[in-house]
């Protein structure tokens, strides 16, 4: 099970306020990050996290063990986003809610 200890969201509200209805979120990097690495991936490899994320994940969800051999279940993967060049972590492997 994957657990999240801590969720940060940086969002600001921004518009014009003389008009109704045209105020928006603004959020920053983590969430466009986010969105950034999801619209890169896809079936089989559906899940992607930074460095940063992969870094914190406990060894249980790191690697698998078939057969008595540990394997690592991420796998690099390289996109561009916002005119750089950016390394994240990426799987197939799904774990269950308990």
């Amino acid at each position: 099970m994957l657990e999240w200890e801590i969720l940060i969201l940086y969002s600001l509200k921004v518009g014009i306020t003389s008009k109704e209805n045209i105020n928006d979120l603004i959020f920053g990097k983590c969430v466009n990050f986010a969105v950034g690495i999801a619209n890169r991936l896809s079936n089989p490899y559906s899940f992607g996290i930074s460095y940063a994320v992969y870094s914190k994940l406990n060894d249980d969800k790191i690697f698998a063990e078939k057969k008595g051999q540990k394997s690592n279940m991420w796998i690099d993967y390289n996109f561009k986003w916002k005119d750089e060049e950016v390394d994240i972590k990426k799987t197939k492997y799904t774990w269950g809610i308990s």
